[in-house]
């Protein structure tokens, strides 16, 4: 289901990210997730490397509002986008990010949101996504291998540093190509070239 993000979706007042237990308003609600939760490194992000489908918020229906019960600093920051004075003490910044988004800015006017059946399986949800961590993350190895197949691919660290501007590139070509030296030194002797692969 497609909601607009002002007006149609509304921040969780029980949000257990939220410093300020009595935020009951949505202003307040905002202004902690940008100041306790970095809901502006969200908008620069968001900038900069575009609105990542691959989570879709999750709300509940109460007392007729669609509520965001996971994903509230997406929601935040993109509330924010749509209207920087939500956000008195980032306005400045927010709308330097916003106005960096051209037409795509419109475009997350209104979002993809899943609607949880029940608030009983939504917090199901939360709270595999928030106490459990089923996906498996990658070692430092496999994170600088990432970038250095997409160089031994043909891409240039200038044009990854582009893609990924979020992301410290140099650092794991740099891991990578340290790695791949020390397996080279050391070729000969079996063991160690194990020990280097489980120790990165």
């Amino acid at each position: 289901m497609k909601l607009k993000v002002l007006g149609e979706l509304h921040l969780d007042s029980k949000n257990v990210r939220l410093e300020t237990t009595d935020a009951q308003v949505e202003a307040d609600i905002i202004e902690d997730l940008f100041k306790n939760e970095d809901a502006l490194g969200l908008v620069e992000a968001i900038s900069r490397i575009g609105y990542l489908t691959h989570e879709v918020p999750i709300v509940v229906k109460r007392k007729g509002e669609y509520v965001v019960v996971e994903g509230n600093r997406r929601l935040a920051a993109l509330k924010a986008i749509q209207n920087p004075k939500l956000v008195p003490d980032f306005e400045a910044r927010v709308s330097t990010f916003a106005k960096s988004l051209g037409t795509t800015r419109e475009q997350l006017a209104s979002i993809e949101v899943l609607v949880a059946p029940s608030p009983d399986e939504a917090d199901q949800l939360i709270a595999a996504l928030h106490t459990s961590n089923p996906r498996r993350p990658w070692s430092p190895a496999r994170q600088a291998a990432f970038f250095q197949a997409q160089i031994d691919a043909g891409r240039n660290l200038k044009q990854l540093v582009d893609r990924y501007p979020t992301i410290d590139v140099k650092d794991f070509v740099l891991r990578a190509r340290l790695v791949n030296r020390l397996k080279t030194a050391v070729k000969d002797e079996p063991a160690l070239v194990d020990f280097i692969g489980g120790a990165t």
